[in-house]
């Protein structure tokens, strides 16, 4: 398995930094079966940018989201794709739904 962002996210003495320190340890702390899981879903959960609609996995950002659930959820961060910083909903986006 490999984690998110974990290339991007190396300091200068080789090992990762803040969030991705965290999220290594929460993956240890699991069976490899519950590790694959935890990483399938949070690939199905994405933050949807307000200003021009860019989708990303919570993965991909470098979180986990596992055996959760929430019904019109927001947080704000900046989008990579039009740079503002904006209000991005969450939502679950299973394998099966169209995109």
């Amino acid at each position: 398995m490999e984690l998110p962002g974990s290339s991007e996210q190396e300091a200068p003495t080789g090992g990762p930094r803040g969030g991705a320190k965290a999220l290594i340890w929460v993956l240890r702390k699991l069976s490899p079966r519950q590790a694959e899981a935890a990483e399938r879903e949070s690939k199905e959960w994405t933050f949807i940018c307000g200003e021009c609609g860019h989708a990303r996995s919570y993965w991909e950002v470098g979180g986990i989201r596992y055996k959760a659930a929430s019904k019109g959820k927001r947080t704000v961060m900046r989008c990579p794709r039009c740079g503002v910083r904006r209000v991005h909903s969450v939502e679950r986006r299973r394998a099966a739904d169209p995109a």
